[in-house]
């Protein structure tokens, strides 16, 4: 598999394997999460992977990294923002070489890389790092000495034990590429093993969230809500043995979301949120403008104008500085859009 990375360390598979040559792949989804600006040093970094082992790993630095197309601000014509669309193109006519290329609908233009195969090589600094960073991950696990012996753990020492005997000759090309490979698969088993003993916790939370919503609708719950929470409980119930970490993640992000989404429909929680306001009024950047939206907002609240409230809210939100705003958004709209 030939795979984009993404910000968030995953991955979108663009070339299969098996894909004969030529061949031409592209993906026209893919959107920028920083802002480049013209003729600054700012960069679109693109990141191309290969699979260490034939077929893509979960997470994008589970893969090798062949090479990069960067789109860099001292090219472009204008200012491009976060959000912009993207569509990226992998070209080979044989083995040895693909094109990558980046169209760019807001500036019309392609922008493009050629990626040579086996040419990329990570330096012996580098893989010596790499590996410290793994090692460590695993001497955190034995050290501790609360998990059972598993198949990953096996897998991560021995892997270990690989890279050792050869680390030292890492500055030559075909040992470093051995050795980054080694690498990966000890962060594999490392990363797989964490995600095994992260699975009772979440079961917990899990269970933790169904008690806290079942409460909630008894008191305010809509049928629709029923509806949703019936199906989330049939998905809990079909997480078996085999299930991953990322599955009963999913459904604890489902349920909190739910249970924001109940709340979110309550007069109730956006009062909450400006008597909260209230007490950060001190450190707003207009306090003529804050006093008039309080106003604004007690006002909404005798009306019981919700969607008013909601304005309102962010619009005291906007007052805040940067920091204190960002910090109140993480504890208190997690999975909410106003």
């Amino acid at each position: 598999d030939i795979t984009i990375a993404l910000d968030d360390n995953q991955k979108v598979v663009l070339v299969p394997k098996g894909t004969p040559y030529p061949f031409r792949k592209s993906n026209r989804q893919f959107k920028t999460v920083v802002e480049c600006k013209h003729g600054s040093a700012d960069q679109i970094r693109i990141p191309v992977l290969e699979a260490v082992n034939g077929e893509a790993g979960e997470l994008a630095d589970h893969n090798r990294q062949m090479g990069a197309l960067v789109v860099e601000g001292s090219v472009i014509p204008r200012d491009l923002p976060i959000g912009s669309d993207i569509e990226i193109t992998l070209h080979s006519k044989e083995p040895g070489e693909l094109d990558a290329t980046a169209y760019i609908p807001m500036l019309d233009d392609f922008y493009t890389a050629k990626i040579v195969f086996d040419k990329a090589s990570v330096s012996k600094t580098t893989l010596v790092d790499m590996f410290t960073k793994e090692d460590r991950r695993l001497r955190e696990f034995v050290e501790r000495g609360d998990n059972s012996p598993s198949e990953a753990l096996g897998k991560a020492q021995l892997a270990r034990e690989r890279i050792k005997e050869i680390i030292d000759s890492a500055g030559d090309g075909v040992v470093a590429k051995q050795v980054e490979a080694y690498i990966i698969e000890m962060r594999v088993a490392l990363d797989t093993e964490t995600a095994r003993m992260e699975i009772p916790t979440l079961r917990t939370t899990i269970e933790a969230e169904f008690i806290r919503i079942d409460e909630m609708l008894e008191k305010f719950g809509s049928a629709q809500h029923q509806r949703q929470i019936e199906n989330l409980r049939n998905r809990y119930g079909e997480l078996g043995e085999s299930a991953s970490a990322k599955e009963f993640k999913k459904l604890s992000q489902d349920l909190a979301t739910m249970r924001i989404d109940i709340l979110a429909d309550q007069p109730a929680f956006w009062v909450g949120w400006l008597q909260h306001l209230y007490q950060k009024r001190a450190t707003m950047q207009n306090l003529a403008e804050a006093d008039r939206l309080f106003r604004q907002g007690a006002a909404f609240m005798e009306a019981n104008n919700i969607q008013g409230l909601k304005k309102t809210i962010v619009a005291l939100l906007e007052l805040l500085p940067e920091d204190v705003s960002e910090e109140m958004k993480r504890g208190y709209c997690s999975g909410i859009t106003l």
